[in-house]
């Protein structure tokens, strides 16, 4: 059978438009060739550079985890190097420099020697990394530390990095705290916690410990600052607690791994406690508490300072009364601190309605009914944060030895008081 004319041609002329364009797109893929091959070579390059700006920023790492650990070496004297040599890898990689400007700076020949010697010994050997930690260019770095005159070069870190962030008071005071200081501080805590605020504190017994258990039971963050290495644990009966803050917020420290917790360490901590916050609240403390050093900080700082009133023949009201004379915030709860942070804070925070106690009913509801309530009644009156003898309290209100004994049970049982050693009580 025959293929019609017609049909022949079309099909010839099919062939030849197919050759047409097979053949253009050797010629067009012949022209784009070396712009395929720029692009190639363009995007081998920056990734190649990407790969050298990344390794450099983990030698800077590493070379700031070694100047750290130069013993006699603290953040302003790193900065000091830092600054007259470029990176702290040069400081790493020109040691005799490094003794000029500590000997510029003051360091004594013997001083500056040994740091020189330490850089050559840390220069030829790869840093013992144990943990997690930050330095100052990392964005989870906290930012208000970072703006304070001597800011840690280097936060060594167990917990959350992003529990760093975010607007943080700090609550310090007594190791030795009364039962008024204890519940003023757990209740400042759990309501700071719960309107979005970081709780900050220092992990020594006393006021903040109860800093730190206060945010917890709230479900908020906390960071305990230490004196130490992370990697320890100072006081050592405060492990467990240590574990719970680094999992649900940060311990952290300037100094690195292993150190142990020197006394002349503590003053350093107490000026990253205040450097990272806000402000800073002084729940009972002596004349010469540590406390007032970090109110003190925080004053250099220009940041908030507030205090605690407490009992005035109290000797732990003695350093809190006196920052009140100076100007601090009258803090009464936590309402007092909000207000004024309120612009910095990330909601609306609503106090407890005045006039009436933590759970909503006034001391004369707890007492119960009229009649025998009203006995009830008086004692819980006469009873306050300042632990007081059963005695006292029998005189004072003309009851017997035997009647108030009853009635102090009974409202223990119910919560509202707490039996101290001794025959004390106060309130709850």
């Amino acid at each position: 059978m025959s293929v019609p004319r017609a049909s022949r041609r079309a099909r010839w002329c099919g062939l030849l438009k197919g050759f047409q364009v097979f053949s253009l797109g050797v010629k067009m893929g012949e022209w784009f060739r070396p712009f395929f091959i720029v692009r190639m070579v363009m995007g081998g390059i920056a990734r190649a550079a990407a790969n050298c700006h990344n390794m450099d920023e983990q030698d800077d790492r590493k070379a700031w985890l070694q100047l750290v650990m130069v013993p006699g070496l603290g953040s302003a004297s790193i900065g000091w190097l830092v600054s007259e040599l470029g990176t702290p890898r040069a400081v790493l990689a020109e040691p005799a420099k490094a003794e000029a400007v500590l000997r510029a700076h003051g360091f004594a020949a013997g001083r500056a020697l040994d740091a020189r010697r330490a850089l050559v010994e840390l220069a030829a050997s790869e840093p013992d990394i144990k943990g997690d930690f930050l330095i100052m260019t990392d964005p989870e770095y906290p930012a208000l530390l970072r703006e304070t005159f001597v800011p840690p070069r280097v936060v060594f870190l167990r917990g959350r990095r992003d529990a760093l962030q975010g607007p943080a008071v700090a609550l310090v005071g007594t190791r030795h705290p009364t039962a008024y200081g204890t519940r003023v501080t757990r209740d400042l805590a759990r309501d700071l916690a719960s309107a979005g605020v970081l709780v900050v504190s220092g992990l020594a017994r006393g006021i903040d410990a109860e800093a730190h258990r206060g945010a917890l039971d709230a479900g908020g963050k906390t960071v305990a600052v230490l004196g130490c290495g992370v990697d320890r644990c100072y006081p050592p009966e405060h492990s467990v607690l240590c574990t719970e803050i680094a999992f649900a917020g940060a311990v952290i420290s300037e100094f690195a791994w292993g150190t142990p917790p020197l006394p002349a360490n503590f003053p350093l901590r107490n000026r990253v406690i205040a450097g990272m916050s806000l402000a800073t609240v002084v729940i009972e403390a002596g004349e010469k508490s540590g406390a007032l050093i970090t109110a003190n900080h925080a004053l250099q700082e220009n940041r908030l300072v507030g205090a605690v009133p407490g009992p005035v023949y109290s000797p732990l009201s003695a350093g809190t009364h006196k920052l009140l004379r100076d100007g601090a915030l009258l803090v009464r709860d936590a309402s007092d601190i909000l207000r004024e942070l309120e612009h910095l804070l990330p909601r609306t925070f609503v106090p407890p309605a005045g006039g009436a106690g933590r759970n909503g009913a006034s001391s004369a509801d707890a007492a119960g009914p009229a009649g025998a309530g009203d006995a009830r009644g008086r004692l819980l009156q006469a009873i306050g944060f300042t632990p007081v003898h059963c005695d006292e309290l029998a005189a004072k209100l003309g009851f017997g030895s035997r009647e108030v004994a009853t009635l102090l049970f009974e409202l223990e049982l119910d919560g509202l008081v707490r039996k101290l050693p001794g025959g004390y009580y106060v309130r709850t």
